[in-house]
């Protein structure tokens, strides 16, 4: 914590401010910062999507590592200040699955919504995002 800012937003809202008071998880090896303080959230329903194409053959964890199977993840930008890569590397990573160790690659982009068409035009073969909000033009 290098007081950089003066107020910022994040999600998940209930446990970020904690890790950095604290300085664990994604805030480890950083000095604790008990001076921030959460002013407020938003609810929300969100969730962590990890989703994989029919045509991979793979039906679970178990499938995929057992076949070593070549990912091309879409995700996010892969970037040590994005907090949400780092949940996804603990799914991963408790899940023993390795995109880069098994020939696979990261299909990156920012914006989680950008993602699908990724998989569904054949440029990845799986997703692992959050946000994953599909408009259907409905109001």
């Amino acid at each position: 914590m290098e007081g950089e800012v003066d107020v910022s937003i994040t999600t998940p809202y209930d446990i970020t401010a904690e890790w950095a008071r604290a300085g664990v998880h994604y805030f480890a090896g950083e000095a604790p910062a008990p001076f921030i303080r959460s002013l407020g959230w938003i609810p929300q329903n969100d969730r962590l999507v990890f989703a994989i194409r029919e045509d991979t053959g793979i039906t679970s964890f178990k499938d995929l590592r057992d076949r070593k199977f070549p990912l091309k993840l879409a995700s996010g930008f892969r970037t040590k200040d994005n907090l949400m890569m780092w949940a996804i590397d603990r799914v991963l990573e408790e899940h023993g699955i390795e995109v880069e160790d098994w020939g696979g690659e990261w299909v990156e982009h920012d914006f989680p919504r950008i993602c699908v068409p990724f998989v569904t035009n054949g440029q990845a073969n799986a997703i692992i995002n959050e946000a994953i909000v599909v408009h259907n033009g409905a109001n």
